[in-house]
């Protein structure tokens, strides 16, 4: 998936400073939930291969909403 992302953004700033990189973030760190990968496809500017491997990861990191109704009944 980061190499999907690398080929569009080929220049290390322009990677670093890119809003499809901060969201394919959001996904893999459990912040944004992968059931709006379809909305977020065209942001992302993924291949499919690439966008299964982002929803895979963040199906493992599960939501934000998850870990934070946890963290209120503990």
């Amino acid at each position: 998936m980061t190499a999907a992302l690398r080929a569009r953004l080929l220049d290390e700033r322009a990677f670093a400073r890119s809003p499809a990189a901060a969201l394919a973030t959001g996904y893999v760190g459990g912040y944004r939930p992968p059931n709006r990968l379809a909305e977020d496809r065209s942001r992302l500017g993924l291949p499919d291969e690439a966008l299964a491997t982002l929803r895979t990861a963040a199906r493992r990191h599960g939501s934000w909403g998850t870990f934070v109704q946890a963290e209120r009944s503990t």
